[in-house]
């Protein structure tokens, strides 16, 4: 047996036949007096959707169809123009304003007999490249 009184939710559950099955609606006047007055409530009410004719509710079905559709189709012929102008006004836009690479310069460019000279020099040299810093440390500093 419950100690406490059931909530107004457990008694609109109890109402639906999902609320809890403790046998204390038996036991107490008080809840078993609410869930009754809950319950005559919700069989009393007016019924919630009137009754439409069959054929008026497929009146109104088509009209609402029809309105969706029109306004689809008016909506496509304003929006479809506007993104095709948006989109070439961007493209336009990026063509316009992209920063363009600056050309070399003839100073910083090597001549073709210099380029191979510094490659020979490179690849030809009897020193293993890793001397070079420990050649370093031995030079005298001024």
């Amino acid at each position: 047996m419950r100690a406490r009184h059931w909530t107004d939710d457990e008694l609109v559950s109890k109402v639906f036949d999902i609320g809890p099955e403790d046998g204390h609606l038996e036991t107490c006047p008080e809840c078993r007096q609410r869930w009754e007055l809950i319950r005559n409530r919700y069989e009393s009410r007016p019924a919630a959707v009137a009754e439409v004719p069959d054929p008026q509710w497929t009146a109104q079905r088509l009209a609402v169809r029809a309105r969706i559709e029109g306004k689809a189709r008016w909506m496509g012929r304003i929006l479809a123009p506007s993104l095709a102008t948006a989109l070439v006004a961007a493209l336009v836009g990026f063509l316009l304003l992209r920063p363009i690479p600056p050309e070399p310069t003839t100073s910083q460019a090597l001549p073709e007999e210099e380029i191979m000279e510094e490659v020979f020099r490179m690849s030809f040299s009897l020193e293993p490249a890793a001397i070079e810093p420990v050649r370093s440390l031995f030079e005298e500093q001024p």
